[in-house]
């Protein structure tokens, strides 16, 4: 980093398996707490500004969609982690930005964003049986997007905390309807559950 001296840093990186967070704690803070304070670290020395990436589950769900002045009220270990790197940013690095993104999908090299996955294997012929919450709602958003905000945020030197999101509010059973509209031949079938019905280890 000496031979380019950044004045800008992006920390886009934490353990994002949700559940598996919840029974490895003292991981989940080492992967994003800590590399969070380790890149603070960075930024402090090179008199550097700082994005960091965090997330929706800062929230409880109780009353979304969330404005950047909502109540934070994180329910499961990944998003209090995820808040608290979030403070340590704020507090220690001048002029930082905060974003928090929620379901993002598009092109993917591991192909591991939801929307990819049921994309991939309707295009591979793959049947797929789901399990879908209709009580857990979002507003999907497009990698591409973020990227595009992520740019014009620090081309244009802003700071403080921004909520990305697209301006669908929706579902998982909607979300899945509308991926398959496109694709009369799929083999996708999926029953509709509650949050509750599907026992995750870390509370929606």
């Amino acid at each position: 980093m000496d031979s380019f001296h950044p004045d800008l840093i992006m920390h886009c990186g934490a353990l994002t398996h949700v559940d598996y967070c919840e029974a490895n704690e003292e991981e989940s803070y080492a992967k994003t707490v800590l590399s969070t304070i380790n890149v603070i670290d960075l930024c402090k020395y090179y008199k550097a500004r700082m994005i960091y990436v965090s997330t929706d589950y800062v929230f409880d769900g109780e009353n979304g969609p969330y404005d950047e002045n909502a109540k934070v009220n994180p329910i499961s270990v990944y998003g209090h982690h995820k808040l608290e790197a979030e403070q340590a940013v704020l507090s220690q690095v001048p002029k930082s930005i905060v974003i928090r993104i929620t379901n993002v999908y598009g092109d993917e090299e591991r192909k591991k964003n939801f929307i990819v996955r049921i994309v991939d294997n309707i295009l591979k012929g793959e049947s797929m049986e789901l399990k879908l919450p209709v009580d857990q709602y979002a507003s999907p958003v497009n990698a591409y997007d973020v990227a595009r905000t992520l740019y014009l945020l620090a081309r244009d030197k802003k700071a403080g905390i921004y909520n990305i999101a697209s301006y669908d509010y929706l579902n998982r059973v909607e979300l899945v309807e509308k991926i398959i509209a496109h694709f009369p031949k799929n083999k996708i079938s999926f029953e509709p559950v509650t949050t509750e019905d599907l026992n995750q280890t870390a509370p929606r």
